[in-house]
């Protein structure tokens, strides 16, 4: 097990800021049953409203899930067979059932796997696109019926996008496809330039002997349907990009991870859809999937990056203004692309699972930015349940002393006169961190509480 902690264990009194920082626990890994991880995918798969996971092992052509027990462990893997070389794998409820179905992209088709219940899932259902290599697809709601469409990039034709508009019972309607003239490796959606229609971010490989590099923008023109696309001149080859408000300033950003010798670029966006030159910021040996999440809860995101040559997971500490600090770092698998994020232990701090791509494993590593707060601290006080769901006893205070409530972020929750036992009430909140601050005698002293 190996652990990485950065910044201090306590609370800065000014403001109750989370000063611990990111912090990550790879716990180990779990057998795929599979061989070359390609996607994962995060859902609840059975019936037991633990999350789970679902992988595509390309060379084998199967996909294994692991039906997790809550505790950021899982049970073996489950096989299902799909078509030839998955590659990426999507969760989604595609026939309003309230149960995660799956998705694998192949070379000229999709699969679609239905959710029976029990832990079962119906045989896949091939559902044609262009001919063509695909690294990836993304399923969302792009035309506004509350029903789940995929967008599937492709080889065909120099390049394309193929959209799948769902008709909400696990079926689509043909598939229509768009130029974008690269095989596009990454997808992302935002609407880029602020005209009410959401646009597809993407990246593509260069070829052999390619010289240009760009990363490029298929503007959206309705729901559902786009345009033209344009190509963003960058200094080396696109592979993964993202998009996020890196400096609050209202508009859309983006984030490419780029070939060596500088692995990560942040793009400014101006709101037109227009962005300023790329700064250079170093990531690792490889950097490949990249994702915005706030790890540890301080209200901004951080960004999240796999190091497919380094063999590792790096997480970098935003501050909301557009700024990064130093990674946080741990071992995670051999050749990471793809990773997912979400509770698998019920702590209500979000973890990582990031498959091996030459391999045949999954790493889990758990969020441990709380891990390791003393049961008692230096004023001999004592906090228990942690984690907890409604309420929380304080022991150790004096008659008068006060227990106050905040949000990681610092936002004032409650005030508790106590005796020297407190039962402080926690209902009606939010499931993540908390602190409590005592005042003892004078002093004050800060420690912190998961609400599931």
């Amino acid at each position: 097990m190996r652990r990485l902690l950065v910044g201090a264990s306590v609370f800065a009194l000014s403001g109750i800021a989370n000063a611990q920082g990111p912090c990550l626990d790879y716990t180990g890994f779990v057998a795929s049953g599979g061989l070359d991880l390609w996607g994962i995918a995060a859902a609840q798969l059975n019936d037991d409203t633990l999350l789970d996971m679902a992988v595509s092992n390309h060379l084998t052509g199967d996909v294994s899930l692991f039906f997790g027990n809550g505790d950021g462990t899982f049970q073996p893997a489950l096989t299902l067979d799909v078509d030839t070389f998955p590659t990426d794998i999507v969760a989604a409820d595609l026939n309003g059932d309230d149960r995660a179905d799956l998705v694998t992209a192949h070379a000229g088709q999709v699969d679609i796997l239905m959710n029976l219940g029990g832990a079962s899932f119906a045989a896949p259902v091939a559902v044609p696109i262009p001919l063509g290599e695909t690294w990836t697809l993304l399923a969302r709601d792009m035309d506004g019926d509350t029903f789940v469409d995929l967008l599937v990039p492709h080889g065909a034709g120099g390049g394309g996008l193929a959209v799948l508009l769902g008709n909400g019972d696990g079926t689509f309607q043909p598939a229509v496809n768009y130029p974008t003239d690269a095989t596009a490796t990454s997808l992302d959606l935002a609407d880029l330039n602020e005209d009410g229609h959401l646009d597809v971010l993407y990246t593509h490989l260069a070829g052999f002997g390619e010289v240009d590099h760009f990363w490029s923008v298929l503007w959206g023109t309705g729901p559902g349907t786009f345009g033209t696309r344009t190509h963003v001149p960058h200094p080396h080859t696109s592979i993964f990009a993202s998009t996020f408000d890196l400096n609050g300033d209202g508009h859309a950003d983006v984030v490419v991870s780029d070939s060596y010798p500088d692995p990560l670029a942040l793009c400014m966006g101006d709101g037109s859809g227009s962005f300023a030159a790329p700064i250079a910021m170093q990531a690792g040996t490889g950097p490949s999937f990249v994702r915005f999440v706030d790890m540890d809860l301080d209200g901004h995101k951080d960004l999240l990056v796999a190091d497919y040559y380094g063999n590792a997971m790096h997480v970098f500490p935003g501050d909301g203004a557009g700024q990064f600090g130093a990674a946080v770092s741990c071992s995670a698998t051999v050749d990471p692309i793809d990773f997912a994020v979400g509770d698998f232990n019920g702590d209500a701090l979000p973890d990582i699972v990031i498959p091996a791509s030459n391999g045949a494993y999954v790493g889990v590593i758990l969020n441990c930015v709380v891990a390791g707060v003393p049961e008692y601290d230096g004023a001999g006080l004592r906090v228990w349940p942690n984690p907890t769901t409604d309420a929380v006893t304080v022991e150790g205070l004096h008659t008068g002393d006060a227990v106050e409530v905040f949000t990681s972020t610092g936002q004032f929750v409650a005030l508790r006169a106590v005796d020297r036992r407190a039962n402080v009430s926690l209902r009606g909140l939010a499931p993540g961190v908390y602190v409590l601050r005592a005042t003892v005698e004078g002093a004050s002293w800060h420690a912190r509480v998961v609400v599931r």
